[in-house]
């Protein structure tokens, strides 16, 4: 069951990363994640929340490999919109990609 969600999380993730970059000005990147809230929908009594919440964690770390993790949350919920079995939620921090200051 773990597993089935693996997809599902690096999608959301990188979804989020993407969103994130949608909002960078002319010579910026992504420098960091800062916080990362992973939204589980899982049947009462689901206990591993945090195992699944660790796909988003290391798509991150894949993606920013110089980063440190950012704080996490993992929650579990009844239901998410359009009956979605993951959302994320992600706050990252911009910086002037260095080839911009050469210029």
């Amino acid at each position: 069951m773990i597993e089935d969600y693996r997809a599902a999380v690096e999608l959301a993730t990188q979804n989020a990363l993407q969103a994130a970059e949608a909002t960078l000005g002319d010579g910026e990147r992504i420098a960091s994640a800062l916080s990362l809230t992973v939204y589980i929908n899982a049947p009462a009594g689901y206990a591993h929340h945090a195992t699944i919440a660790d796909f988003a964690s290391r798509h991150l770390e894949s993606c920013l490999p110089e980063s440190p993790l950012p704080a996490r949350a993992a929650v579990g919920v009844a239901s998410l919109p359009g009956d979605a079995v993951v959302e994320v939620a992600l706050v990252a921090a911009a910086a002037v990609n260095p080839e911009s200051r050469r210029r």
